[in-house]
């Protein structure tokens, strides 16, 4: 009778391990997946970011052209 109470609890210790090991996974799995999704975000954000200066970049080039253009006109009147 004791040593069934004692193979009962060494038996739920052993599920409890398992099921301990098994949520530890789930959970490196878990971070894995977020940390590859904000690496992608990064990847993106850093790409849009390059656009955006570039952009930026066309819009002054533009806007000192025509700055230029305006000043030139303004002598002239």
């Amino acid at each position: 009778n004791l040593s069934l109470l004692q193979a009962e609890k060494e038996e739920r210790r052993l599920r409890r391990v398992l099921a301990n090991r098994e949520s530890a996974r789930q959970t490196i799995r878990r971070r894995q997946a977020l940390r590859e999704e904000l690496t992608r975000k990064v990847a993106s954000l850093s790409l849009e970011n390059e656009n955006m200066r570039m952009q930026k970049d066309v819009a002054m080039k533009e806007y000192l052209s025509l700055k230029d253009t305006n000043e030139h006109l303004k002598e002239q009147v």
